[in-house]
């Protein structure tokens, strides 16, 4: 058996490294956003880890909205459904 001495911390793989938060990079992930639950829950739990960029991520996630074609608007009210629901799950200290 071999002994693991250190497991890197996800931060440490490059691979799996999350993107810092900036309105750009919210712009791009609202772009490639679908309607899939993967989608839909990994861009949301992105959003929770940076929530103290809430009100910038809002003003972006709402210029998106307006700027996307009326059938393609669902996945937004969907992501922000998940972001109000995981917050709730996690309870006060968010």
């Amino acid at each position: 058996i071999t002994h693991i001495t250190h497991i890197p911390h996800i931060t440490h793989i490059p691979h799996l490294r999350m993107a810092e938060f900036s309105g750009d990079t919210l712009r791009r992930k609202l772009m490639q956003l679908s309607c899939s639950q993967q989608s839909i829950q990994t861009l949301g739990l992105w959003l929770i880890h940076y929530r103290q960029h809430a009100d910038a991520a809002v003003d972006v996630w709402l210029q998106q909205l307006q700027q996307t074609a009326p059938g393609d608007r669902l996945k937004f009210l969907f992501l922000a459904n998940d972001v109000i629901l995981q917050s709730r799950r996690k309870g006060p200290e968010l």
